[in-house]
This record gives C-alpha cells, structure tokens and sequence, in this order.
C-alpha cells in the first residue's frame, strides 16, 4: 500500500478551509460508517484512527457489508453516513451529491492477459474480469479500451487480485487488472503463460473514504476530528 502523505495533507487543508473546520471542537451525534468489505490487515491503520477520533469523542458505528456496492447504495440512502471504498462510478451516474473527503491510499494496478492475447486488440470482443462494478479496476479498463478503440465481451467480477491471479493459473480468467504485488506472483509462478499489458500512467485510488455533501457540512467537527486522526496515524 502506498500511502500519499504530502497529497493528503493538502487535501485536508483543502477541506479545513472549505468547510470552517475547527480542529479543536468536540463531534456531535453518532457517525455510522459503511466498510465496504470485511476488516483486513489492510484496514488496520484505518480501524486504528477511529479509536483515537473516539477518544476524542467521535461517537461511531461501523458496519462492514459483504460487497462494496451495498456500502455506497447505503451512504446514498441515508441508511449510512461514511463510505469506504471507491465510488466513482455511482458519483458520475448518481443524482445524489456525493463527494471524496479522504483518500486512504493509492495502488498501482497492472492489465495482464494470457499468452494469447498478445496486444489490446486481441481482447476486442473477449471476456474480461474485474474486481466489482463500478471500482477501480473497472475504471481503469474503460479508460484503456477508450483509449484502444475496442469494446470488451462479457464482463465478470471476481473480488480480490489474489483470486483472480488463481483463477487465471487454473484456466478460467484469461485477462483482468491486479495490484503490484499479485502481477509479481503471477510473473513469478506462470510468467511463461501470462504477461503484462500496457496500462495508464497514473496510479488509481484504491479506498476513499464518501458522504453525502449536505451530511459533510452539517457534520464538520466530526469530519475534522477523523480526518486529523488518519492523518496522524498515517504520518506515525
């Protein structure tokens, strides 16, 4: 995970300014929070920040939900305040005023194809898998295929780079994107049979962290109060 410490910062001043944040005033009122995918290894950091913002009285309640979709479809319908996850799809479609207020890291995702499809243009028409709907991985995608001039096949979905590196060993995934370190295994267990695809140059946001914009102002001290912790447990 690649954590962007100097981007963040600004960001944070960003939202300081926009909203009149005081970092020094008490939250108010419980903030339930949507985990769009169960506690990891790779939540730590985050699960560690919110025990320091309840310290400072940021009252929550987090509920992690099976898939990503039923986190963001649950911050839109007011059922939650917080999302984690990545919803540029639902911001882009949706009526309702979402907005990014934290970005918790950034990966780099790599398209890799078995042997077969030796360019971008083999897989015109082709199956494709990614992570789910509307994430990351799938952005990406259409970003590479407008930019090919190609469509894609039948689109699948199977959660987790791990899985889908198993998948392409036993035959049944022929292209998808995964992260750095999944690519490297991959390569290093069946380069003969996989390889990689041109991607994009830029790095893709793997987790922000969403609320609806209206709930962001009314809720500015508890905004101020999570935001700062991240930023310190991040920095430690």
């Amino acid at each position: 995970m690649i954590v962007l410490t100097k981007r963040i910062s600004v960001l944070f001043v960003t939202l300081v300014v926009v909203l009149g944040i005081g970092l020094n005033a008490q939250a108010a009122g419980k903030v339930r929070i949507a985990l769009g995918d169960v506690a990891s290894v790779e939540t730590l950091c985050f699960l560690v920040a919110l025990d320091r913002a309840k310290d400072r009285g940021l009252d929550y309640e987090m509920t992690a939900f099976a898939k990503e979709q039923l986190a963001i479809q649950a911050v839109i319908g007011g059922q939650m305040d917080i999302g984690v996850g990545t919803p540029y799809s639902i911001i882009q479609k949706s009526k309702v005023p979402i907005r990014n207020f934290f970005q918790l890291s950034k990966l780099v995702f790599f398209p890799v194809a078995s042997n077969k499809y030796k360019t971008w243009q083999d897989l015109d028409g082709q199956p494709f898998t990614f992570h789910a709907r509307g994430t990351g991985t799938e952005a990406i995608g259409d970003i590479i295929i407008k930019r090919e001039g190609i469509t894609l096949g039948q689109r699948s979905y199977v959660p987790g780079s791990e899985n889908r590196i198993v998948g392409m060993m036993k035959g049944q995934i022929n292209a998808t994107i995964v992260d750095l370190s999944n690519k490297n295994i991959l390569m290093a267990k069946a380069g003969d049979r996989f390889h990689v695809l041109p991607g994009i140059t830029d790095p893709a946001s793997d987790e922000v962290l969403f609320a609806e914009i209206g709930w962001m102002k009314e809720n500015k001290e508890s905004i101020a109060i999570l935001v700062e912790e991240l930023l310190r447990t991040w920095r430690d």
